[in-house]
C-alpha cells in the first residue's frame, strides 16, 4: 500500500515542478529560480582592446573614445619648441593594432647668425667644365635634417680651427655639426727672423706678439714689435748689434748732440734781452733735442738743459745736417761736464 502512495505523491509533484528548473507560482507573475552552483563566465562580455599607445619622446599621447577599444583614437602632442614629424593621430584597428606609429618630436634646424660669416647651399652643375655655385641662405630659414651646407667666412677670417675660408656643416635635430663659427685668421707661417736674435715660440693666433731676445754680447739697438694681424705678420723686426761697437758709436753721437744743444742754449742766452717776449724759431739738425722737447723720446741730460729755455717763446724746426754745414764752424761749443 505504501509504495502506491509514494508513487501518487511523486506524480503530484511533477505537476508543480518542471524537470529543468522550478517555478514558484504567484498570483500575478512567475519568477525563475536557478539553483545551479555554477559561476557565470564574464570573459564573454569583455571587448577586445589594443595595447596602450606609446608617447613620443619629448611629447604626450591622449586616447579618446572607448579606452583602447576598437575604433578608439590616440592623439599625439609635442613639447613647446619642437615640431611633429609623422601623423598626429592613430586608430585602433580590428586587428588590435594601431594604424600608425607614434610621431617624432624634433627640433627643426634653422640658419643661425654667424659673426663674420654666412651659410649657403652649394650646388654643382656641368657645362663645359664642372663648377660649383653657392647661394647664401637667409638667417632663420628652416632646414631639413642632415642637409649638407657650406660655411663661408669673411675676408681675413676662417672657420674655427681650419685653414680655409670655407667649411662643410650640417644640422640634425636642431644641433649643428660642427658649430658654425668664424675667427680671425691665424698666421700659419713662421715670424720673420732677426739677425743675432732668437724668437719665442708662438701659435700664430690673431693679436699675438713675437718676443725677440738678442744673443750674448748683443743688445737691441732698435725696439720694434712683430704682431700677427689677420693671418699676416706685421711690424718691424728689432735690430741687435754688438755691444762693443755700439759703445763707441753712442758716445760719439752723445757728444755731437750735447754740442748742438749747448750751442743753442748759449746763443739764446747771449741774445736773451732781445728774444724775451718774442716768438721766434730755432733751426737745428739735433734730432735728440727736438724729440725730447716734443716728448717723443727722453734724453735725460738734454732734457735738463732744455729747462733753461722755458722762459723763451720759441719753436724747434729740424733740418738735415747736410744743409747746416754753413753754421757748423761757429755753432759748436765745448761740452761742459
Amino acid at each position: 500500500m505504501r509504495p502506491l502512495i509514494r508513487a501518487l505523491s511523486f506524480l503530484a509533484l511533477l505537476l508543480c515542478f518542471q524537470v529543468q528548473g522550478a517555478y514558484l507560482f504567484d498570483e500575478y507573475q512567475e519568477y525563475p529560480v536557478d539553483y545551479s552552483d555554477e559561476k557565470k563566465d564574464d570573459s564573454a562580455d569583455k571587448k577586445p582592446q589594443c595595447n596602450e599607445p606609446l608617447a613620443p619622446e619629448f611629447g604626450k599621447v591622449l586616447v579618446v573614445g572607448n579606452f583602447l577599444e576598437i575604433n578608439s583614437r590616440a592623439i599625439f602632442t609635442c613639447e613647446q619648441g619642437r615640431e611633429m614629424e609623422g601623423s598626429m593621430t592613430s586608430k585602433c584597428l580590428d586587428s588590435l593594432q594601431w594604424s600608425l606609429p607614434p610621431p617624432k618630436c624634433v627640433k627643426k634646424c634653422s640658419v643661425p647668425k654667424v659673426q663674420h660669416g654666412r651659410i649657403g647651399r652649394p650646388s654643382s652643375f656641368l657645362s663645359f667644365v664642372r663648377r660649383e655655385r653657392w647661394s647664401e641662405l637667409p638667417e632663420g630659414q628652416k632646414l631639413e635634417d642632415k642637409v649638407l651646407l657650406k660655411l663661408r667666412c669673411d675676408d681675413k677670417y676662417e672657420p674655427l680651427g681650419k685653414h680655409t675660408f670655407e667649411e662643410t656643416v650640417n644640422c640634425e635635430n636642431g644641433e649643428w655639426f660642427p658649430i658654425p663659427q668664424c675667427e680671425p685668421a691665424k698666421c700659419r707661417s713662421k715670424p720673420p727672423e732677426s739677425a743675432n736674435a732668437t724668437a719665442n715660440k708662438v701659435n700664430g693666433s690673431h693679436g699675438e706678439r713675437v718676443m725677440y731676445t738678442c744673443i750674448p754680447s748683443f743688445r737691441k739697438k732698435v725696439q720694434e714689435t712683430i704682431v700677427c694681424e689677420f693671418g699676416q705678420w706685421t711690424g718691424l723686426v728689432p735690430v741687435c748689434t754688438n755691444t762693443s761697437e755700439d759703445d763707441g758709436i753712442d758716445k760719439a753721437e752723445d757728444m755731437s748732440a750735447d754740442k748742438k744743444v749747448l750751442a743753442i742754449i748759449n746763443t739764446l742766452k747771449k741774445f736773451r734781452v732781445n728774444l724775451l717776449r718774442q716768438h721766434f724759431k730755432t733751426v737745428s739738425d739735433c734730432s735728440a733735442f727736438q724729440k725730447t722737447r716734443h716728448k717723443k723720446d727722453l734724453f735725460t741730460r738734454i732734457a735738463r738743459w732744455a729747462l733753461r729755455l722755458e722762459e723763451f717763446d720759441y719753436e724747434m724746426k729740424h733740418r738735415d745736417g747736410g744743409r747746416m754745414k754753413h753754421v757748423d764752424v761757429v755753432s759748436r761749443y765745448s761740452v761742459i761736464i
